[in-house]
């Protein structure tokens, strides 16, 4: 069954998405707050807003701004459809040097386009 993300707040989607653009997990948000997974998870899946103090722990653990969480117009579904895995793997390529990063995006390109040629070659 499809979740329906009209029902969540601007707060839960900008939260989504700050912390999968961040690399971090629920449980790795949880274990930096002090709250629990379970309540992490809520705050993603409902239209609440947490209280001030929980609201706080977690803008300082993905260091961000409250307002950075809470505003209407920071909704990104893109970076919500990316996975935790996928955010933590690009983040260490930003760590690289330039010139690592320049070979990794090469070769991520080459491949790309083998698979693309190989899919065409299929149809």
């Amino acid at each position: 069954m499809k979740e329906d993300t009209q029902a969540r707040s601007d707060f839960a989607r900008n939260l989504i998405a700050i912390r999968k653009e961040k690399g971090v997990s629920q449980r790795d948000l949880a274990k930096k707050t002090g709250i629990s997974n379970r309540m992490v998870a809520y705050y993603e899946t409902n239209a609440v807003i947490p209280p001030l103090d929980k609201l706080e722990k977690i803008a300082s653990a993905l260091g961000v701004s409250i307002s950075r969480l809470t505003d209407s117009s920071l909704v990104s579904q893109d970076a919500v459809k990316l996975d935790t895995r996928t955010m933590k793997k690009v983040h260490l390529i930003e760590q690289l040097p330039p010139a690592e990063q320049k070979k990794v995006m090469e070769y991520a390109k080459d491949l790309l386009e083998k698979v693309s040629l190989k899919q065409l070659q299929n149809i």
